[in-house]
């Protein structure tokens, strides 16, 4: 009796400290550590909570999106992750004329992944903190799906509305994932397409990867080290991330048909610093001769988002989107020419009945007088461009110029006053500050050598021909030099999609008036 008695009191004092673990909310250490104004915070069970990040992407109509580069340029990946087109979109409607996508702050921690799938909640400490690795990309789609049902029975309220659908979790895409490890929108396009994003402090500020002065290799608790723009934690480094494709070799601006196992995104603490990149993109083989694959540098986060079609409203905006896209586009039986003006007039020869054939002369004058007009406005646009950037390559020499001879200041301050250190603080600032002003100007600089690159190189000469008599009669032909290192700057981008801020200075720099 005596041993039953004491079983009922334990059974009585678990049950009780599994009440107060569900109802008494997590620290906040532990759901958010690093809480911002504008983060989004679904709750979980046994009082904790997942915190989410808005990730902006420009839009309008359902089948507007945006669309960028992913990938990298590095020839050593180049069979996994060359550079290619992605597009992206997202599901919720925010006050702005953005749309958004919800994407995990942190990374999953050992503490969410217990306290969804395990029948007893967890007891809520700092080592929960750690993200939950060792599991399977099936497990953490399970993991998404529990807390989907758990947030529609629990807090249905508190996702966003979507028509008469409803928000869910998954993992996230690759696309999706990679545009939020670069920065979005929050950073300048250079920005976007360099193999990191910002990291003004330096990586081991940011990344935890393999290395003494990092993670030496262990893993890290999530929200330890600095964000990216915008505000997510580890997207590089310490666990690598499931996405929710599979992984395919690049074929060249494109993926190959053949699709095999898991793709893992962003790296590790195991990973050398010097193979820490945003494009990083490895198979995952799922399975091993004993049974699933688990690695213990290998986790996920998930997102936040919504089906497409998500009223009857929704399926007549999609039908009459495609239907505007579409009268553009002929059917492919019909084998159109390439040019709209030679398919007209294909047409008019074709037709039989006179009537119809004055209305197709008529239509193909319409389309010319238009076409004429658009090519206009996009050369006209080129050229503007092309004076903006010799406008500003000559902004960029000059600011150079005065910062050597700031630093040139500042060495022989050093050297004849090396005693006032109040006023070697003060020509370090200004050595400081004119960096940062190049730095924001060829930031500016870079955008428009990606916006340039989509244009005609031949459209481009002659614009920039055309702009040279224009500065010449103007009196400005210093700017012509300019022009022509721009010019230099967008067919080598053209070539390998690769940022090159120091080179692109140092051709400027280079540059001498005529």
């Amino acid at each position: 009796m005596k041993l039953e008695r004491a079983a009922a009191l334990v059974l009585a004092a678990t049950l009780s400290n599994s009440a107060l673990a569900a109802d008494t909310p997590w620290p906040a250490k532990l759901a958010n550590p690093a809480p911002l104004g504008d983060d989004v915070l679904l709750p979980m069970p046994c009082g904790g909570a997942m915190a989410f990040r808005k990730i902006a992407v420009p839009g309008g109509g359902l089948l507007d999106d945006y669309q960028m580069t992913i990938g990298g340029a590095d020839p050593n990946y180049a069979y996994s992750e060359y550079s290619r087109a992605g597009a992206i979109d997202g599901p919720f409607a925010d006050k702005s004329s953005s749309r958004y996508y919800l994407l995990a702050k942190y990374e999953t921690t050992q503490l969410q992944f217990d306290a969804l799938m395990k029948p007893a909640c967890p007891k809520a400490e700092i080592k929960g903190r750690l993200p939950v690795t060792g599991v399977t990309r099936l497990e953490a789609e399970q993991f998404a799906d529990a807390y989907s049902v758990w947030l529609l029975a629990n807090a249905k309220d508190q996702l966003p509305a979507v028509g008469r659908e409803v928000a869910f979790a998954r993992l996230p895409t690759e696309v999706e994932w990679e545009f939020a490890a670069r920065g979005g929108i929050a950073v300048a396009p250079p920005e976007f397409e360099e193999p990191l994003f910002p990291m003004p402090e330096g990586m081991p500020q940011y990344v935890a990867y393999a290395g003494p002065e990092s993670a030496n290799g262990k893993l890290q608790v999530t929200g330890l080290l600095k964000p990216n723009p915008l505000g997510l934690y580890d997207m590089l480094g310490n666990a690598e991330e499931f996405v929710a494709d599979l992984y395919q070799l690049d074929r060249v601006k494109r993926l190959h048909g053949r699709a095999g196992g898991d793709v893992v995104k962003g790296g590790s603490y195991l990973t050398p610093k010097d193979a820490i990149r945003s494009a990083y993109r490895v198979e995952y083989p799922p399975y091993t001769p004993g049974g699933a694959r688990r690695s213990k540098a290998t986790g996920f986060r998930i997102v936040v988002t919504a089906p497409v079609l998500t009223d009857d409203a929704a399926v007549e905006d999609a039908r009459n989107a495609w239907e505007k896209l579409g009268k553009s586009i002929a059917p492919e039986s019909s084998q159109p020419l390439a040019d709209p003006l030679d398919e007209i007039k294909a047409l008019t020869r074709m037709a039989d009945d006179a009537a119809m054939k004055a209305r197709l002369e008529t239509l193909a004058g319409t389309v010319k007088e238009q076409m004429t007009r658009v090519e206009e406005q996009r050369a006209k646009a080129a050229q503007a461009l092309i004076h903006q950037g010799a406008w500003l390559g000559a902004l960029i020499q000059h600011d150079h110029e005065y910062l050597v001879l700031l630093e040139q200041q500042l060495e022989r301050r050093k050297k004849d006053q090396p005693q006032d250190s109040a006023r070697i603080a003060v020509a370090q600032a200004s050595v400081d500050d004119q960096k940062k002003r190049i730095d924001s100007n060829l930031t500016l600089y870079g955008s428009l050598i990606i916006q340039l690159r989509d244009y005609d190189q031949n459209l481009l000469k002659g614009q920039a021909e055309a702009l040279g008599g224009e500065l010449t009669q103007r009196g400005a032909s210093y700017l012509n030099p300019f022009s022509q290192a721009l010019l230099a700057a967008i067919q080598k981008y053209r070539s390998d999609n690769t940022v090159r801020s120091e080179e692109w200075l140092k051709g400027i720099v280079g540059v001498r008036a005529n």
